[in-house]
């Protein structure tokens, strides 16, 4: 599995095309701003307009197995066999050509055999002068012990309003 930085590398390596998109998305973060993105506690991967990953964080890194193209990065971890597929190229092109914001509540994606539920939006980047779409990206956030807690919260409360006591916790 490539890293985020061998990603940016043949991005880099790329005809010039990539080169262009790179720099405008360099101009809009700028130096500061990529500082800030590597060290967010989320996942974000910047993406062309043809869906090639340009960076990813090492969150996003640890969080979804990365490929060249972040539709293919998504898709395999969330497309089950026997089951319909999600149609990531088709979202996120739709994010690129529109410029609309999706968000996708509740992703279950499997990678080495760890299922997680991620909270996954996915933005287009606009050049800050011309707001000219440049590419997009997609925030990924685990959100697996967030919705864990709220199901057992709502246990509790269902025992609470049907006159039972909940389950003593092993700490009490």
């Amino acid at each position: 599995m490539p890293d985020y930085q061998e990603l940016q590398s043949e991005a880099s390596n790329e005809p010039s095309k990539s080169q262009n998109v790179h720099d405008e998305l360099h101009l809009t973060f700028g130096p500061l701003g990529e500082s800030i993105i590597q060290s967010l506690p989320i996942g974000v991967v910047t993406f062309r307009p043809d869906l090639k990953i340009i960076d990813a964080n090492p969150q996003a890194a640890g969080l979804i197995e990365l490929h060249d193209t972040i539709d293919k990065s998504l898709a395999k971890g969330t497309n089950n066999p026997g089951a319909s597929g999600f149609d990531w190229t088709g979202q996120l092109k739709s994010t690129v050509a529109t410029g609309k914001t999706h968000r996708f509540d509740s992703v279950s994606y499997t990678s080495n055999g760890k299922t997680r539920l991620l909270r996954i939006v996915c933005s287009p980047l606009k050049k800050a002068e011309t707001k000219r779409i440049v590419g997009g990206s997609v925030i990924i956030e685990e959100i697996t012990e967030k919705v864990n807690i709220q199901r057992r919260l709502a246990n509790v409360e269902k025992l609470l309003l049907s006159g039972n006591s909940p389950p003593k916790s092993p700490t009490s």
